[in-house]
């Protein structure tokens, strides 16, 4: 049986920050259905006209997934840089009565100002599923994270583990026996097992008790250097050698080969799939990275490369949040943040209006670093759990 097309719906909320002097408001978020397309865009509190940086990137977010997407983003950000540079153009408006010393000092202070303006984080995402899988196309530049979870919420992914904003470039192999393991590849793989079935290796894993069952234990086969001593490697990927023992969730188990009695998996790249630590973790492997100084920009940071994108692959059943910094950063573990989703669910479909689901948080975050806009769109498939499950993972089960 083939697999069935899946739609997604998506839950998007806005909440302005609420303990601070002057209004802010400069998040935006938008979920397309027709386009299976989500995005949050923060603007930057520091940079004059964000808002407006914001609501452009996001009403843009569906055509930069169309065609050739680097191109679709430079011409994104050549429309900030050109508002930019219409604004630069005006003369700043000063309060009569100054003394020319005074005037002028400001203005400098306003130039300045102008020479930074429209300036905003953004992450997207585009997704294609069916019964068997989720594909999605991200982009990201700055502090707005992604997150994936399970439909039964374990996390599988979260761009807070990456570096924000990094160089959309490359590191060389540094060893002859070693391979990349990224988007777009495939690796073989021996299947050793349920990680539940091991129970040393499941200590190491850092999983919770009651997701072990949402994994297996493979061990790479075969691996020798990448064609090229200059091989570049994406940032998402993975370097491993022969030997290397791999979690791999159930449901991206892949194609089956069997050898001598023993069972072998050709596997395609997904950032769920991960390297088995060799000791227990020391921190929470769902700890959310609290937010910096700074952060890189669309479109300052866009023209030299420092942003993200990227294909990946995910279970049928699962979910993506996108949401700006002021709303993960008032959580300590994404455990909580998505504890708060589920249990806010009723109220964040029922608006932006609906803002009582968010005071808490803003509290929170006040409490911690100072209060800020939050935004998300949840996204989720709309066919129920039990239709997701892809024919091969029923056979295996």
């Amino acid at each position: 049986m083939d697999p069935v097309k899946v739609p997604y719906t998506g839950v998007v909320a806005v909440s302005p920050a609420v303990f601070v002097d002057e209004e802010k408001n400069q998040d935006r978020a938008r979920f397309f259905g027709p386009d299976q397309v989500a995005c949050v865009c923060d603007g930057v509190t520091t940079s004059p006209r964000a808002a407006e940086a914001a609501e452009l990137i996001t009403s843009l977010a569906p055509a930069l997934f169309q065609g050739n997407t680097r191109e679709r983003m430079g011409m994104a950000c050549d429309l900030l840089m050109s508002r930019r540079i219409q604004f630069q153009a005006t003369c700043p408006s000063l309060a009569e009565g100054m003394s020319e010393a005074m005037q002028a000092m400001l203005r400098q202070v306003l130039r300045k100002n102008q020479a930074i303006s429209f300036q905003t984080t953004m992450v997207a995402v585009k997704v294609r599923a069916d019964t068997a899988k989720v594909i999605i196309d991200l982009l990201r530049c700055g502090d707005s994270a992604f997150f994936a979870f399970s439909g039964d919420g374990e996390l599988l992914n979260s761009s807070l583990h990456q570096p924000s904003g990094h160089q959309n470039n490359c590191r060389p192999l540094s060893h002859s026996h070693q391979m990349t393991f990224g988007p777009e590849r495939q690796i073989l793989v021996r299947v050793e097992g349920p990680l539940s079935g091991h129970e040393d290796l499941a200590r190491n894993s850092g999983i919770d008790a009651k997701y072990l069952r949402n994994w297996f234990v493979c061990t790479s086969v075969e691996v020798g250097r990448d064609s090229g001593n200059d091989q570049p490697v994406h940032p998402q990927s993975l370097v491993i050698t022969t030997g290397t023992r791999l979690l791999v969730p159930r449901y991206l188990y892949g194609h089956q080969l069997e050898s001598e009695g023993r069972e072998y998996r050709c596997l395609d790249y997904s950032s769920t799939i991960r390297i088995l630590p060799t000791s227990p973790p020391t921190v929470r492997a769902d700890r959310v990275e609290h937010r910096g100084s700074a952060t890189a920009v669309l479109p300052d940071h866009f023209y030299g490369g420092h942003f993200e994108h990227l294909e990946d692959q995910f279970p049928a059943d699962t979910q993506f949040v996108l949401c700006s910094d002021g709303f993960y950063s008032a959580f300590a573990t994404t455990s909580e943040l998505w504890t708060w989703l589920r249990r806010s669910k009723s109220a964040l479909e029922a608006g932006q209006e609906q803002a009582s689901p968010f005071t808490e948080l803003h509290e929170r975050l006040r409490e911690r670093s100072g209060d800020d806009d939050m935004s998300l769109v949840w996204t989720s498939p709309a066919l129920p759990a039990s239709e997701m499950a892809s024919p091969q993972c029923e056979q295996e089960e």
